[in-house]
């Protein structure tokens, strides 16, 4: 059964930053829903590449919320992280970003919004967890950057969950009057040190001699720990006991019609870093 449900899929390559080819292939399918999951998140990558971090996060979000638009979109689901709430480096920022931005479409066509944060997705692509099964599979040593660090964890089928209940409750709405951003209840946050602690142990390996007694330390924009709600946003409703919907008390006017083209084409990077920042940090 899986097997034929697959075949109905159809693939296109497409990139978001460029918005002829996206809006034409939308105009073109008729889509009813638009789920937006692409994005660069790497907090170490975009720490030195806050271009391209713009140039997707942000551009190419503006890009298929345009798309979406002109194309009579009912209903878009835009993928968002954890790492937007109160953001402390250029991914959180470049996330939070894209929320702010799709403001700008409530309203428009009655198309209705949905945010969704994510936690970190236990063994995705690029993962804490799918690094360290790595590092074991290569009988390496497994360093962690600090003793204390915390992330919130949810699993694959929490992560799809949340995207569809996002989409079912705005389907269900009547209110066209905003963006409505949701998060899982993940829980508590884990230590990284234990998560190791426990794949090593599940490996069938020593703890004390695969698990580095040193710390690397924390790269630049890292925290200790992560926020799933911001200290301008609060929580409004509880769905099912574990999705919550938050609101955002300062919506950062400043970025709604900020011209990020003009920017990225007439300023240097250290300018562009120390401009947005500054208004978030």
């Amino acid at each position: 059964e899986e097997n034929k449900a697959f075949k109905k899929i159809q693939f296109k390559i497409l990139n978001i930053e460029n918005f002829r080819i996206l809006n034409s292939y939308l105009r073109e399918i008729r889509a009813d829903i638009v789920f937006h999951t692409a994005a660069l998140k790497h907090v170490n990558f975009l720490e030195n590449n806050i271009s391209q971090a713009i140039e997707t996060n942000v551009l190419g979000t503006e890009n298929v919320l345009e798309s979406a638009y002109k194309s009579k979109i009912k209903y878009f689901v835009h993928i968002s992280t954890d790492k937007a709430a109160d953001p402390k480096n250029i991914l959180g920022i470049t996330k939070l970003i894209s929320e702010i931005k799709c403001q700008k479409y409530v309203n428009k066509n009655n198309m209705k919004i949905a945010i969704v944060r994510f936690g970190n997705v236990f063994n995705s692509n690029g993962s804490v967890a799918e690094r360290f099964k790595t590092k074991l599979l290569k009988v390496q040593k497994i360093v962690i950057t600090d003793q204390n660090v915390t992330r919130y964890f949810m699993s694959g089928t929490e992560a799809a969950n949340l995207i569809i209940s996002a989409l079912e409750i705005i389907f269900k709405s009547k209110n066209l009057k905003h963006c409505r951003t949701f998060v899982c209840d993940m829980g508590n946050p884990i230590k990284i040190k234990d998560i190791a602690k426990k794949m090593i142990f599940l490996s069938g390996r020593s703890i004390n001699k695969y698990l580095s007694k040193s710390y690397s330390g924390l790269a630049s924009g890292e925290k200790k720990e992560e926020k799933l709600i911001s200290k301008n946003e609060k929580i409004i409703n509880i769905f099912n006991k574990k999705i919550l919907e938050i609101k955002k008390n300062k919506l950062y006017k400043e970025i709604v019609d900020l011209d990020f083209n003009k920017i990225l084409y007439n300023k240097k990077e250290k300018y562009i870093k120390g401009l947005i920042k500054k208004i978030f940090i």
